[in-house]
């Protein structure tokens, strides 16, 4: 108990901070209820009211002294209407404020990193509650990509990064360009033998290995056949013809010779 009634003793000389701001007025209020309406008719001084938020001295860029200077300068803050009045402002904006300063720290130091080509580890990939089909997060990757000044013509690319599928009509200035109408005959002969070529090549896919093995095979028997039956024409061709006896001929013995056709 004794040191509960301590700590309410140490708070009883400190300035509650729900308690409403006191303004002297030498003229009270005119209230009328009926109406809900309350009247001033107290003098203003403009240039007394426009001088408050100036400190007509000189501060320095950095130091304590620019901190009091700041605490001077805005020594009110407005409160919102979704804000408690035990809230501290003051703290609030000062923890914001060192937010924005480590943020920016933060920035500097990813811009040096990319300005030497030094990887940094990957942070804050998202979840698959927030994407649970890998076409949204695409999607999502353009859009965030293209939601630049330039539609993300000058933006950093991953390697392999292609565009989402069906958002070009949502975004201006997505869509490709059209290739120019070829100038002559063979330019537009080459440029279709290339696109045939890229299609037979993407397309072609060997389905049984052993078949191409057989198709070799058969085609080798094929011209080994032929390359023999060749061989025996050339053979047959160029064959010596048989000769007969010159000059000592016997009438009556058969020998054999050439036969005339």
């Amino acid at each position: 108990m004794d040191l509960v009634k301590s700590i309410l003793e140490e708070n009883e000389g400190k300035e509650d901070l729900s308690k409403s701001t006191k303004v002297h007025k030498n003229v009270e209020l005119d209230v009328d209820l009926g109406t809900l309406l309350a009247s001033d008719y107290n003098a203003l001084d403009a240039k007394a009211l426009n001088s408050v938020k100036k400190i007509f001295k000189w501060i320095p860029t950095y130091g304590y002294k620019r901190v009091n200077a700041q605490e001077q300068k805005e020594w009110l803050m407005e409160v919102k209407g979704d804000t408690s009045l035990t809230d501290d402002l003051f703290a609030k904006e000062k923890t914001a404020k060192q937010e924005r300063q480590s943020k920016n720290e933060l920035q500097r130091l990813r811009n040096i990193a990319k300005s030497r080509n030094i990887k940094l580890p990957r942070v804050g990939l998202p979840t698959r509650e927030h994407f649970p089909n890998s076409q949204q997060l695409s999607e999502a990757l353009t859009v965030a990509r293209t939601s630049t000044a330039s539609i993300g013509k000058f933006q950093f690319r991953l390697p392999k990064e292609k565009d989402a599928k069906g958002i070009a009509k949502e975004i201006t200035r997505m869509k490709k360009k059209r290739k120019a109408p070829p100038l002559s005959f063979i330019e537009e002969k080459l440029r279709n033998k290339n696109l045939l070529d890229s299609i037979l090549k993407s397309n072609t896919k060997i389905i049984r290995d052993d078949y191409s093995r057989g198709i070799t095979e058969i085609k080798q028997s094929t011209t080994s056949g032929n390359k023999k039956r060749k061989g025996a024409l050339k053979a047959s061709k160029t064959a010596k013809k048989p000769k007969a006896g010159k000059g000592k001929r016997d009438l009556h013995q058969k020998v054999g010779g050439r036969k005339r056709r």
